[in-house]
């Protein structure tokens, strides 16, 4: 590479707070920005290591697909999936985004932002993925509400036809709200009874990812 196209670059990494230079050396190290990043990282690999067994152990439990979800602006991130052994199942997500009102697992995490941070989200509010995705910010306020009073939420083909869901917010030692399991299972198969008893095996796992987490902040 060219020094000037090298010189070029790094002034603009510079200037983002990627790169720092040393003012007596003038060589140049890892920035604030790329350390928050490296940061952020790390916090996603200790969160998918805690909830690995959980997700394995609700699966068993269930019979359904577990999901492990975190927020990235507006869109939820699927970041890990042990699938259920069903002929007929949800496959794995893996990899994937979405809106995340249109899901479960979005929208109990979006009930554990702070209010302004919702406002946010929904004065951006992304278009729907389905006929069945709320779409007025005044629906998914009213939804997000009930949501966190009942403390977990339900996805009724709201995000693909065809599949519905149940999820529960995993609590962080932060007491910020950015991750949350859910079970993924073919639409009949989520009947309204049924809801309440997913939920309540999905909080206790999410509950145990919780304590995980929060011994592995307190080790020496």
């Amino acid at each position: 590479m060219a020094r000037s196209t090298a010189h070029r670059m790094l002034a603009t990494l510079l200037s983002e707070g990627f790169v720092r230079q040393d003012p007596v050396t003038k060589t140049y190290g890892p920035g604030r920005r790329m350390l928050e990043v490296g940061l952020a990282a790390l916090r996603n690999l200790d969160v998918r290591a805690a909830a690995r067994p959980e997700l394995e152990a609700l699966r068993d439990e269930l019979g359904e697909t577990v999901h492990l979800v975190l927020l990235e602006g507006t869109q939820i991130l699927f970041v890990d999936s042990v699938e259920s052994n069903r002929a007929v199942r949800v496959g794995s997500r893996t990899g994937m985004t979405m809106p995340a009102h249109c899901t479960a697992a979005g929208k109990v995490i979006l009930a554990g932002l702070p209010p302004d941070a919702l406002e946010e989200y929904l004065d951006a509010l992304p278009a729907g993925l389905t006929p069945r995705s709320m779409e007025d910010p005044a629906v998914v306020r009213e939804e997000i509400r009930q949501v966190g009073q009942r403390g977990w939420a339900t996805n009724y083909e709201e995000s693909e036809d065809g599949l519905s869901a149940v999820a529960v917010a995993i609590p962080e030692p932060s007491g910020i709200t950015r991750s949350s399991i859910t079970v993924s299972l073919p639409a009949e198969r989520l009947r309204p009874e049924r809801a309440p008893e997913i939920a309540e095996a999905t909080t206790r796992r999410a509950q145990a990812v919780g304590a995980r987490l929060l011994r592995a902040l307190s080790a020496p």
